[in-house]
């Protein structure tokens, strides 16, 4: 078996559909407490666990919070370096920033990603598998109005995406598109090609993952358990009732 060594997680956003919490006037979203440890926790534990060695936060608003936490990663068992967006101009540019500091293939879950999955490995077999340019996390939710929420990804019959699109006006597809990737080091080729997205001004990674897509080199990997981007207070309501019931981070 391969294994994946490297990790991203882009924690810049400035979570404006949170922001009227008060949390928020001193903490970035990710760093919003589920349960007693931040959002941004879970996904750095979820990375120890596909085997990540060697970790880049890419830091944006509010960046020093984070970077006080986790300082170099020994407390929590990982090798954590910082890389500052200045630009904000999207995550795909996010995570250009890295295309310097990264030659082999990489996993990149957002910041304010909460997934409980059972089967890391069999997600990272299906990337060396498949011989992708990018496989996206994805889970099967019969919730049009989550899905419209959040990324809908269409797939044929081996699990290759063949149209992806945010926040979808009408929904086709039961299958919801998570904040977990893993990357060649080709998607950096793939972001430079990438048009800035007329709705937000900004270069979309789900933009560049449709770009993956019309060459043949996208796919899904269902994750096997829970998943929830943490977008509103509702959200951070449910995640601490999943986590709760999950036992998923135990103590350090």
């Amino acid at each position: 078996m391969q294994n994946i060594n490297i990790g991203v997680i882009p924690v810049g956003g400035e979570g404006n559909r949170i922001k009227d919490l008060p949390f928020t006037k001193l903490l970035p979203k990710p760093m919003l407490p589920v349960l007693n440890r931040p959002i941004v926790e879970y996904a750095v534990e979820n990375m120890k666990k596909i085997g990540i060695k060697d970790l880049y936060f890419i830091l944006g608003h509010k960046g020093h919070s984070i970077r006080k936490y986790f300082q170099g990663g020994k407390e929590f068992g990982i090798n954590i370096t910082y890389v500052e967006d200045y630009t904000l101009s999207g995550l795909a540019n996010a995570i250009h920033l890295v295309e310097h500091l990264i030659h082999e293939p990489f996993c990149v879950i957002l910041g304010d990603d909460l997934t409980i999955n059972n089967s890391w490995k069999g997600f990272v077999n299906e990337f060396f598998l498949n011989k992708c340019i990018v496989l996206e996390g994805v889970v099967k939710d019969d919730n049009k109005n989550s899905i419209m929420r959040a990324c809908e990804v269409q797939l044929d019959s081996k699990n290759k995406i063949i149209d992806i699109g945010e926040k979808p006006k009408v929904v086709r597809s039961k299958i919801r598109g998570c904040g977990v990737y893993i990357f060649s080091p080709e998607i950096f080729k793939l972001i430079k090609k990438t048009k800035i997205n007329p709705i937000t001004g900004r270069k979309e990674l789900t933009d560049t993952i449709k770009l993956v897509s019309k060459i043949g080199q996208a796919y899904a990997g269902l994750l096997d358990g829970i998943n929830i981007n943490i977008n509103t207070l509702e959200d951070l309501i449910q995640a601490n009732r999943l986590i709760l019931k999950s036992g998923f981070l135990k103590v350090r």
